[in-house]
């Protein structure tokens, strides 16, 4: 009976001691401990491992000595929400407020149809609809270059030529720059560029090595890494697309009096909805206004059917045949794009596919410029 008891004892402390090395086991780090589980797969024997000693234990004590597992619900870890580099932006959402330049839209890559359809009124014969994909997103400033951005950044790049610009039609230096050539506007881009510590685009070779500067601005040739992220012209195809702004109308806006028998006209309520967005013969006073007057396009874009024409990067030529991707002009020429209306011009040259162009080396007090950055995501 003695012996019994003994026996007996000496299981009950067994056993308690394999309780508290099985909670060990449980409570043991990732690193592995000294105890573990042993399960015999030919006998159904069960143990424990202690520094690798296996213990067995007897399988007809198992089922006692096994602990009772009760079911959890799976749950499933919620991921982790980094904060991206920026926000999910929509066509004409405030990019950035960057300096000289100020606010910048942001313009999503897209397809559009460029050119004019042939019932247009008042339309040119060189703007034959084409299929034009564009696959840069690009940050667009919100207006020209003002007469305070070239001094702005002549101040800080003394290589910058001196303002350029006719005061008699740009009276106030918030009126935008006028008579720049298209060889300042890109001299412009590079500095403005090197100041706010960006990548240039205009360079003398197509190696894109040596950049364009105050010493071979009006030199060339000319090269334009559009995959840079520094300032730049925009390309006739970018201007198009970001002017018309989802629309396919003659106008971003929807000015319903515009018809061929007043495509000339330039009397002052005699195209009441364009006049609330354009500055143009028949809104102007003899002059350019101080730019963003008038109201945007649909993409927060202001003034770019008038107040003064703008500086493309493409030389003038006749559109594709067919649909396109990018496209940047014809290789050569003499002449280069201008788009957008000005203070003196008619309505129909207001219109979105109106086409224009000058020599590089052309200044006029209706001609001025906008740049672009194209953004790498």
């Amino acid at each position: 009976m003695r012996e019994c008891t003994v026996y007996l004892i000496i299981l009950v402390i067994f056993v308690m001691v394999l309780i508290v090395l099985i909670t060990m086991d449980a409570c043991s780090d990732d690193d592995g401990g000294v105890v573990g589980l042993k399960h015999d797969e030919t006998t159904g024997s069960k143990g424990i491992v202690v520094n690798g000693l296996a213990v067995t234990i007897s399988s007809r004590l198992a089922p006692a000595l096994s602990p009772t597992v009760t079911p959890t619900a799976t749950v499933t870890a919620t991921p982790t929400l980094r904060p991206t580099a920026r926000p999910i932006l929509t066509a004409g959402a405030l990019y950035e407020i960057e300096p000289i330049v100020g606010p910048m839209r942001y313009i999503p890559a897209g397809s559009f149809v460029q050119g004019s359809p042939e019932d247009e009124p008042c339309r040119g014969f060189d703007e034959k609809e084409w299929r034009h994909r564009l696959t840069r997103n690009c940050a667009i400033m919100e207006t020209e270059v003002t007469r305070t951005m070239w001094s702005e950044l002549r101040a800080v790049q003394a290589t910058l030529p001196a303002e350029p610009t006719n005061p008699d039609y740009s009276p106030e230096l918030v009126n935008p720059v006028n008579q720049a050539t298209w060889y300042e506007t890109i001299l412009f881009a590079n500095l403005l560029s090197v100041q706010n510590g960006f990548e240039r685009c205009y360079y003398a070779d197509s190696h894109y090595s040596i950049p364009i500067d105050v010493t071979n601005y009006t030199l060339g040739p000319f090269y334009c890494n559009f995959y840079a992220d520094g300032y730049r012209l925009l390309s006739e195809g970018e201007w198009e697309y970001a002017v018309r702004a989802g629309t396919v109308s003659p106008f971003s806006c929807s000015e319903f009096r515009y018809k061929s028998e007043n495509c000339w006209v330039c009397n002052s309520g005699c195209h009441p909805v364009l006049e609330q967005y354009v500055v143009f013969c028949a809104s102007a006073n003899g002059q350019n206004e101080p730019v963003g007057g008038r109201l945007a396009n649909p993409w927060r874009l202001k003034d770019m059917h008038g107040n003064i024409s703008e500086w493309c990067w493409d030389y003038y030529g006749m559109y594709p045949q067919s649909a396109r991707t990018d496209y940047t002009g014809p290789d050569g020429g003499s002449l280069r794009i201008c788009r957008g209306g000005n203070w003196h011009c008619y309505p129909h040259r207001c219109r979105s596919a109106f086409r224009d162009y000058l020599t590089p080396d052309s200044r006029s007090g209706d001609i001025g410029f906008r740049l672009a950055r194209t953004l790498g995501f």
